[in-house]
């Protein structure tokens, strides 16, 4: 089991007014008679607002209730009866499992998408609602983590909605990323931020709303997953926490009351995006090196959360405008620094110096 780390056009989000709204508010109190004890939950993430009656571990930021939600999530051991496998179109295939079948499956169907998990779980994502069929309740930890990264990602990109592979803190009133870069240390250099007293905005999936000069992060959730060396350092006692993924070290930690740092109040602008580099030890002085418009609109697509499928989707050229227009106005900066954890609070002066040293357009 591999690690979990339409037409193709954006689909318009709904009026409470018009059918689709209509749609979404029998979802909506189809789930709520659907769910036991009034375990039903709205909750507000990425610019959206989700309604769903399952048990998420990861901690995520309620909505108050009376909010007509923008998509319903739940999850079923039935394959919903739209699901006619006989008419999919196989758009892309990731990974390679021991039995030769992939990992991930990235499927159209006729009435919509679907998310595979191979032997776990399929996603099947429509304008207005996602509905998980758990293929096998040993993988049920799986559904929290694919659901809250690629598959909520997949639905945003879907309707429009451009997403990138990135972890962004506050600093002041201005949001700063850091896009992942393979062994580059967004995630430790956001706990850094956070070690500050700078606030999360999102981990790992940044989306993007707003035009122009004017787009804005979207906050996440009010958590992170850290590997045991991260929790030790910023946290304490990593032990006591819950694992994120059976196969792995990784640890779930909450922030905000009780927990490590502050969670975001609200979106904010996107003042900078860093691409980290981390040098040897040994290494000198901080480097901030800014990229070329070309460049940086050429890295965003590299660096989108789900590269392949927007791309095999035909997302793609929707989104190119608006990048465009976001590099015109925000730097997108690689950022070279000595490794060690030991040196992150200089690292974090610096992008404080880097703020301060031009004003806010």
């Amino acid at each position: 089991m591999g690690a979990v780390e339409g037409d193709g056009h954006a689909q318009p989000a709904h009026s409470a007014d018009d059918n689709g709204g209509q749609t979404l508010r029998r979802l909506f109190c189809g789930l709520i008679t659907k769910a036991s004890g009034g375990r039903i939950r709205t909750y507000g993430l990425y610019g959206v607002v989700l309604a769903s009656d399952f048990p998420f571990a990861t901690p995520l930021p309620e909505h108050p209730v009376e909010a007509t939600p923008d998509v319903v999530f739940e999850c079923v051991t039935a394959a919903p009866e739209e699901a006619d496998w006989q008419r999919a179109q196989v758009v892309d295939a990731q990974g390679r499992r021991a039995d030769g079948d992939p990992d991930f499956v990235f499927a159209r169907l006729p009435s919509h998408d679907v998310v595979r998990i191979t032997g776990a779980a399929d996603f099947h994502v429509f304008d207005d609602r996602i509905v998980c069929h758990l293929l096998d309740d040993r993988h049920e930890y799986l559904v929290d983590i694919a659901f809250l990264g690629m598959v909520l990602a997949f639905w945003l990109e879907r309707r429009g909605t451009p997403t990138l592979h990135a972890s962004v803190a506050i600093v002041g009133d201005q949001a700063i990323g850091f896009l992942a870069n393979k062994g580059g240390g967004k995630t430790s250099t956001l706990a850094a931020c956070m070690a500050a007293g700078h606030a999360l905005l999102t981990d790992d999936l940044l989306a993007l709303t707003g035009a122009g000069a004017h787009q804005r992060v979207e906050r996440g959730f009010p958590a992170l997953r850290l590997w045991p060396e991260q929790v030790t350092h910023f946290v304490g006692p990593y032990e006591g926490l819950p694992v994120v993924h059976p196969d792995y070290d990784k640890r779930r930690v909450r922030v905000g009351a009780g927990g490590f740092g502050r969670f975001a109040s609200t979106a904010a602008p996107l003042r900078r995006l860093y691409l980290p580099e981390r040098l040897p030890e040994s290494a000198g002085q901080i480097r901030l090196e800014p990229l070329p418009a070309a460049e940086a609109v050429m890295t965003l697509l590299r660096h989108s959360f789900l590269p392949r499928e927007v791309q095999r989707f035909g997302w793609q050229p929707q989104r190119l405008a608006p990048f465009s227009r976001l590099v015109g106005t925000v730097p997108v900066v690689r950022l070279r620094y000595p490794s060690g954890l030991d040196r992150l609070p200089a690292l974090v002066s610096r992008l404080e110096q880097d703020l301060r040293d031009e004003p806010a357009t």
